[in-house]
């Protein structure tokens, strides 16, 4: 079959073969640190199984993000063991065997997560490989009938809020910097008076803007069921899994039309079934339907969030004195009123997960011989039900006389009334499948024990939209050999294609070896009354990553914004035109892995890791522009010409034992991980330290500062001329660091660290006496650095925007005053490009050690109740941060709906 045809049916994703898998069992796989179980994972409260992650698994990076749109998603971000490509650095999520959103589990239904990660197992997933893979496998029956029921409620509250200022401070801020910028003032004294002692609050009101849009708590509500039991031939599992989650804001019941709280509603039901058709042919079959409820205002979460920044204190009243919506001219909304007044989004998002594998001995061929084939078919729908509407608003105007004594007001109202207005429709469908089929060889031969495998594999995912289809295809053989449960040699050959590459070239070879040394089995070792296990491995090989765009080897054509003139008038007239040329040699970036680890355990109690691990990714997509000239007068394409070098190390360690009836376990891991840039064709710079070459991906650059100008005539003295416009006391000073008198962009430097940590680490404490449990989850970061470019919060005033209390009480701003202590510039109420310059003045230290998960707990004996068995927890989540920043989470510290903190109480019913 020609290549062009296999792949437009094609696909890659080796599934959980066992050469996938570490060669440890789950147990010693949990110790290292490469296994987290679903037990633990299902000690933290929250409804999205990515944030269970933080600092439970060596060498993945999990970082809490945000969404604009389903803020009650509770997001986070994958990398494993930090970052190698300019591209797209997200790893697999492989669920029992097949590539699927994370998003569609329920912590109930978790077995284990492991994460792999060696030269290896990335070559086993080939062209899809270089980012690893975090590897979920599900609850599966067993003999006999078991049952549980659960149940939580948590109150979730902000985390953390930055605090604005209030309208009499507001004021005088804006006062001050209307007065450093040579203006007259806004506010006079008086009016001061009245926003502090709310004289006239509709004409001069105080309003804390996100005390009015956010209510004290939200409230989750968790409950499900699971059922698993069987016999030789049948065996099942099957959960139910139910959460509501609401949110924060306030005034949302107003109107009995409906209610735009936020609201997140899943349900999951899964059912795994395992079937012993004859006593060689085995049967497989996973099944997941999910329903998502999504609630919100009429107005975009976004958008709301935004306004709750930017509106001062003194801007406007929620309501006039005649009971409408308060606003004016200037900002032409109301926070409240976009929360209460323009109706509701429901998004519906509904799953089928559906897959089945069939296991046939070939026993009778000869002994260990086996076939197996696995078909997956998933399909995702996006529905979106809108009632909205719009509002109006009233401006009050103040009428004085000559002496500026109030006479009265006018009232003029703005915007429009609408009616609810109803519109549903799809949103989006995708639809995913998966075929594998494989041969595999398992036997021993006294001392030694040969594994084989050939796979072929095909998957192909289509969501909604031009040139979104992706398709891969792989056909590998993967091998080990064991001898005397001592020596191993794993290999796998794989190769592997993508349909996104250029045809004709779509496959690469993904060669990898793995060598491992089990010491501890020595006769030297065995026995050993310290040394309880050993183990030294190490890999070598290739994999790919084909996570970049469709067509990028094609020349565009049909691209809007063509210009062309006609006739003696020169008429000009739009059109169409070329787009960007095409990557001429388009590749998969290629990863080259080594790895060399320890695994230690010593009187079975302690258990110790460590792994070096140096990958170095090549063929990554760079921009072009800085290598061919302009000069052809069309987009300069990409090149595959990018090197990035990643190397670190990662520890792991475990200890449990017990004293008495007290228990006590310690277990921890850390991670650095260090790229550093080999190419990336940015073409000449004039000075050496311009150049990215040799420094971290994400890196940090700015202009250095060196204090601030204090006077007029500092500034028209100064030899160095600072190109980003008109200066004034109070303003940045910035070194010129090529000596040319110029400050500009050739003297910008390094700053700090990345905003990935290099340093990733977590640690718990679990303890127990007869039946009470504690367990503490700590998770940090270090050599991190974050821009503070958050606009309202850092860079204040300007446009007519607000002002934070961390700029006006936490930190030391510029005046004629402070001029010796200043460590911000002045106040300003203009753009002042100049003080806002990416600079040292506006990094800060982006380390921190949270508190993610405590638990306190009681288990009921089972004797004790005869039928069942009873665990009663109260928990917390993000219960504290040490960090620098203070006002905001560390993580999720620009314009964002705040992080939770919740405070659970539960139980467990085990039957």
């Amino acid at each position: 079959m020609k290549t062009k045809n296999i792949l437009y049916i094609a696909g890659l994703l080796l599934g959980q073969s066992v050469f996938a898998q570490t060669l440890e069992n789950d147990t010693l796989a949990m110790k290292f640190g490469n296994a987290v179980s679903g037990e633990v994972l299902n000690q933290s409260v929250r409804t999205n199984m990515a944030n269970t992650l933080f600092g439970r698994l060596k060498g993945l990076y999990t970082m809490q993000s945000s969404s604009e749109t389903n803020v009650l998603d509770d997001q986070a971000n994958f990398n494993i063991r930090g970052i190698s490509t300019f591209g797209n650095a997200k790893p697999l999520i492989i669920i029992d065997g097949v590539q699927r959103d994370l998003e569609n589990l329920s912590l109930i239904e978790i077995e284990k997560v492991e994460v792999l990660k060696d030269a290896v197992a990335s070559a086993i997933y080939g062209v899809q490989g270089a980012n690893g893979a975090v590897v979920i496998t599900t609850k599966r029956g067993k003999s006999g009938f078991h049952a549980s029921a659960n149940y939580s409620m948590s109150f979730d509250t902000p985390f953390r809020l930055p605090e604005f200022a209030d309208a009499p401070t507001y004021a005088k801020a804006m006062n001050e910097a209307l007065a450093l910028d040579g203006l007259a003032p806004r506010y006079t004294e008086k009016e001061i008076g009245y926003f502090a002692n709310g004289t006239y609050a509709e004409l001069y009101p105080n309003v804390d803007w996100q005390d009015m849009a956010y209510r004290n708590y939200g409230v989750t509500h968790r409950a499900n069921v699971e059922f698993e039991g069987g016999s030789k031939k049948f065996k099942f599992y099957t959960a139910l899994d139910y959460a509501n989650q609401t949110g924060l804001l306030d005034h949302t019941e107003m109107f009995s039309q409906y209610n735009s709280q936020l609201n997140k509603v899943n349900l999951n039901l899964r059912a795994n079934i395992d079937v012993t058709l004859t006593d060689n042919t085995f049967l497989k079959l996973n099944l997941l339907g999910r329903l998502k409820e999504q609630n919100r205002p009429g107005t975009g979460m976004g958008d709301i969030i935004t306004r709750l920044y930017k509106t001062p204190s003194a801007a406007f009243p929620v309501k006039t004195g005649t009971g409408n919506w308060g606003g004016n001219n200037i900002y032409s909304y109301n926070p409240i009123a976009d929360i209460a007044d323009r109706g509701t989004v429901k998004a519906i998002r509904r799953s089928l997960l559906a897959d089945m594998t069939l296991h046939q001995k070939l026993d009778f061929v000869t002994e260990g011989l086996y076939a197996e084939a696995t078909v997956a078919y998933d399909n995702m729908a996006n529905y979106n039900d809108s009632r909205t509407r719009t509002y109006e608003y009233e401006m009050v105007v103040p009428v004085v006389d000559g002496n500026d004594e109030l006479m009265g007001v006018d009232r003029i109202m703005l915007g429009t009334k609408g009616e609810l207005g109803w519109s549903s429709g799809l949103n989006g469908q995708e639809m995913f499948s998966m075929f594998q089929a494989k041969v595999g060889y398992n036997r021993a031969f006294g001392l030694h024990r040969v594994k084989g495998e050939v796979v072929y594999q095909q998957q192909c995912s289509v969501p909604d939209g031009r040139n979104s289809t992706r398709k891969n295809q792989s056909v590998m053989g993967v091998a080990s050999y064991q001898y005397a449960d001592r020596y191993s040699v794993d290999g796998v050959l794989n190769y592997s294609g993508s349909a996104v590459l250029t045809e004709g070239k779509q496959f690469n070879v993904y060669p990898a070896i793995g060598l491992g040394w089990t010491v501890s089995n020595e006769d030297f070792l065995k026995n050993h009354s310290v040394i309880s296990y050993l183990k030294v491995n190490a890999s070598l090989g290739l994999s790919g990553s084909d996570l970049f765009g469709h067509d990028l080897d094609r020349q565009s054509f049909g691209v809007a914004g063509g210009n062309y003139w006609f006739g003696s008038g020169n008429t000009q007239v739009t059109g169409l035109k070329e787009g960007t040329l095409a990557v001429t040699h388009l590749l998969a970036e290629k990863s080259r892995k080594f790895d060399l680890g320890v695994d230690m355990a010593l009187w079975n109690k302690l258990y110790v890791s460590a792994t070096y691990f140096n990958e170095r990714r090549s063929n990554i997509l760079v921009d072009g522009s800085p290598v061919v000239s302009s000069v052809i007068g069309i987009g300069v394409p990409q090149l595959c010409e990018g090197i990035v070098k990643n190397q670190g190390v990662e520890l792991s360690l475990d200890f449990a034992d017990k004293i008495g009836k007290f228990g006590y376990k310690v277990s921890g891991n850390f991670t650095y991980a260090k790229n550093k840039i080999i190419n990336n064709n940015e073409g000449f710079k004039t000075e050496d330290y311009l150049y990215k070459k040799g420094q971290s991906l994400n890196q940090y650059y700015g202009l250095q500062s060196d204090g601030f100008f204090n006077t007029v005539d500092e500034i028209n003295n100064s030899e160095i001329y600072q190109s980003f416009g008109e200066l004034k006391p109070g303003d940045v000073r910035y070194v010129d660091q090529n000596g040319d008198k110029i400050v500009n962009e050739d003297d910008v430097v390094r700053l700090g660290y990345a905003v990935l940590p290099e340093i990733y680490y977590g640690f718990n404490v679990e303890l127990s006496y007869e039946g009470f449990g504690l367990m503490a989850n700590f998770q940090g970061v270090a050599n991190r650095n974050i821009y503070l470019n958050t606009a309202n919060v850092f860079v204040p005033l300007k446009n007519n925007t607000n002002i934070s209390t961390w700029y006006l009480e936490e930190n030391t701003r510029w005046t004629p005053e402070t001029m010796e202590t200043a460590t911000l510039p002045r106040l300003t109420s203009e753009d002042n490009p100049n003080n806002y310059q990416k600079s040292d003045i506006w990094m800060a230290n982006g380390n921190y050690l949270k508190l993610r998960d405590l638990e306190l707990s009681y288990t009921v004996n089972k004797n004790v109740l005869r039928k069942c068995g009873l665990k009663v927890f109260v928990r917390g989540t993000n219960l504290f941060s040490l960090d620098k920043l203070g006002y905001s989470d560390p993580e999720n510290y620009g314009i964002a709906y705040p992080t939770m903190r919740s405070y659970t109480a539960g139980f467990n019913l085990i039957f």
